[in-house]
């Protein structure tokens, strides 16, 4: 089958929707760096891939496609057939959550992280009784138990 004889659907529905801005927005960003050099690439190849009609099969390479979509009538027979109002959300939202994930600062990592590791902690210690522990180790006199393993390992300062 010829490329320009690809037949598209109007509208995809929700799930559908969801996920092709999710893939669209994965794809863009390499080893967690935006790359919008690709992002033409990406969105139209995914658009054509979530709105091909049931039964069609997309049997083309990226260069295939982008040379019908840039040189021929491709691009306007998409625009054509797909809800112009429903291609416009999903270019919105793809716009948004890669502004979202450009966005998110270091101290948000950070903050990230650090709630991870205290749901770890908290997990680890479940059933440790923390108010005990703070208060023996409260009234643990430091140095001298220094000075006692000290002692005992034979290190104080009349033996050297």
């Amino acid at each position: 089958m010829a490329i320009n004889d690809i037949q598209f659907k109007s509208t995809i529905t929700l799930a559908g929707k969801v996920r092709l801005i999710n893939e669209i927005v994965e794809s863009v960003f390499i080893d967690d760096v935006y790359m919008p050099e690709i992002y033409d690439e990406q969105f139209w190849t995914g658009v054509a891939l979530a709105y091909i009609a049931d039964g069609m099969a997309f049997d083309y390479t990226l260069d295939e496609f982008m040379e019908a979509f840039y040189g021929g009538d491709l691009r306007d027979r998409m625009r054509d057939a797909i809800s112009s109002n429903q291609l416009r959300s999903i270019s919105v939202a793809i716009r948004e959550k890669i502004k979202m994930r450009l966005d998110k600062r270091p101290a948000d990592e950070f903050f990230e992280k650090a709630t991870n590791l205290l749901v770890q902690i908290e997990n680890t210690l479940t059933g440790v009784d923390l108010k005990g522990a703070l208060d023996a180790f409260g009234k643990l006199d430091v140095s001298a138990e220094l000075a006692k393993a000290l002692a005992k390992n034979g290190n104080t300062k009349e033996e050297k």
